[in-house]
């Protein structure tokens, strides 16, 4: 799994944000980290900075942070950024 590749693949196809978040549950599952997740969808944003999925890109970052409801949290920890 290349989370990055999946990531903007997703985005290409204008995914709703529920399969993003599928996406970013998959990549946890794998192994990946709290950490190089965020740090990764960072750099995806900065990409993006320009163009309307960029609020999805934020609400996933908040998902993946812990900024968010308990529910919505992928990780329990709250990341400090």
């Amino acid at each position: 799994m290349d989370f990055e590749i999946d990531i903007k693949a997703a985005l290409k196809q204008q995914v709703p944000l529920s399969m993003l978040r599928e996406i970013v549950h998959q990549y946890k599952q794998h192994g990946g980290t709290q950490k190089n997740a965020y740090s990764t969808l960072e750099k995806i944003r900065q990409e993006y900075s320009e163009d309307p999925c960029e609020d999805l890109l934020l609400d996933l970052m908040d998902f993946v942070a812990g900024f968010c409801s308990a529910e919505q949290k992928i990780w329990d920890e709250t990341l400090i950024t």
